[in-house]
């Protein structure tokens, strides 16, 4: 049980206060002192999302949006890099791209030979010799033009030339006991390919006249400004 305390003050004087006066001391004196009330208590939770909110905007995480404006851009070392990372990329997808395209090209100019060789066979089948009766070469291009015994993808329809597709001229000599295919305007690394592969199939092979004893051969010549210079004659009987 709490005892409340009561404080009197009395006011000396000669003459009496009145009963107002005693009766507004009298109710001041009966009141209780109060007592300081605990602080409350902030929680946890909301103290540490205001240090936060303090750390904020004090300027603690500015370090942090320092680097985000930081990483936005590259050095010019980085862009130099990415230049020359990209132009090597380019190089050598651009170097696997022209190989293989001279691949399809070469392999297409073999398929085409062969069946001009089975081609002329049939044209001069009932005939004595390959469009000649003597030794002496005689050209039958024409006559295998208008047989249509030249491939397709080597003969232009419009001019009746052929054109075989590396770009060069072909052309067809007989004798009375053979005949001659001739390539010309063939590239170097082309030329090697075609005498590797074409080495076994023929009697005898020249590569600028001269004959093609072993491959891989070393007679193909280098290119003119990106042109072939080479002249290939395939010989069959």
């Amino acid at each position: 049980m709490q005892v409340l305390k009561r404080k009197i003050i009395l006011v000396p004087g000669p003459d009496l206060l009145s009963e107002a006066g005693i009766s507004s001391l009298a109710e001041k004196t009966a009141q209780p002192e109060k007592k300081a009330q605990p602080k409350e208590e902030q929680p946890q939770e909301e103290m540490h999302t205001e240090e936060m909110h303090m750390g904020e905007l004090s300027g603690e995480q500015l370090p942090e949006k320092k680097q985000c404006r930081r990483q936005r851009g590259f050095t010019l070392i980085e862009v130099l890099g990415a230049l020359v990372v990209g132009s090597l990329v380019f190089g050598f997808a651009a170097f696997a791209i022209s190989k293989a395209i001279e691949s399809a090209r070469v392999t297409s100019f073999n398929e085409n030979l062969a069946l001009l060789r089975i081609n002329v066979h049939e044209v001069y089948a009932s005939s004595r010799g390959f469009g000649s009766t003597s030794s002496a070469a005689a050209d039958i291009t024409s006559e295998l033009v208008s047989a249509g015994a030249i491939p397709d993808p080597w003969l232009d329809k419009d001019s009746s030339t052929t054109v075989h597709n590396l770009g060069g001229e072909v052309s067809v000599s007989g004798t009375l006991t053979g005949f001659t295919i001739s390539a010309k305007s063939i590239g170097q690394d082309a030329c090697r390919k075609i005498a590797s592969s074409q080495a076994e199939n023929w009697d005898k092979i020249t590569i600028n006249g001269e004959t093609v004893d072993t491959v891989p051969t070393n007679l193909c010549s280098s290119d003119d400004a990106g042109s072939g210079t080479n002249t290939m004659a395939f010989t069959a009987h």
